[in-house]
């Protein structure tokens, strides 16, 4: 509705806002050999804005929701339990080609290992491979991107990763 003050998370959240709302589950976090999750969103220093305003054209233009995450929340994961995210999803490309960059870079960057998208097909493809209690486990994430909301235009932004378009996803 445009008024962030009763939201979950402030505009600008740190790791312990993440960590406070993470509270409820975080023993089941931690309890995991394992902990593996969907990061559902871009990653951005500037994750908020508001419905009542222009979207920003960081922002997927076509796109009806779009969401994009602090990357404090990434340490209050990792704090909270969890080993691996998997990017493979409708939102890693909210932010386009630069967003995706970001988000890589921030989850490198933050050591949170990571799988299901990248800046070319191999990457996007390349398994995230984690060993734990003598066993090799290797990950791979997609998703599937559809909406029926045509027309279909040389104009739409694909969330795939694609060598043949330079782009990501």
């Amino acid at each position: 509705d445009g008024d962030p003050s009763d939201g979950l998370l402030p505009v600008n959240p740190n790791i312990q806002d993440h960590l406070k709302l993470l509270t409820p589950i975080q023993p089941l976090l931690k309890s995991g050999d394992l902990t593996v999750l969907n990061l559902e969103s871009a990653l951005s220093d500037e994750p908020y804005f508001s419905p009542k305003d222009p979207r920003p054209t960081t922002f997927h233009p076509n796109k009806e929701l779009v969401y994009a995450s602090s990357p404090s929340a990434i340490f209050a994961l990792k704090q909270a339990g969890v080993d691996i995210v998997d990017t493979g999803n409708n939102h890693i490309y909210d932010m386009l080609d630069n967003g995706l960059a970001y988000t890589l870079s921030a989850l490198d960057q933050a050591d949170m290992a990571h799988f299901g998208s990248g800046t070319t097909e191999e990457t996007a493809w390349a398994p995230e491979i984690a060993s734990i209690k003598g066993q090799t486990i290797a990950f791979i994430g997609c998703t599937t991107i559809w909406t029926s909301i045509p027309p279909i235009t040389t104009n739409d932004i694909s969330y795939v990763a694609s060598d043949q378009q330079h782009k990501g996803g």
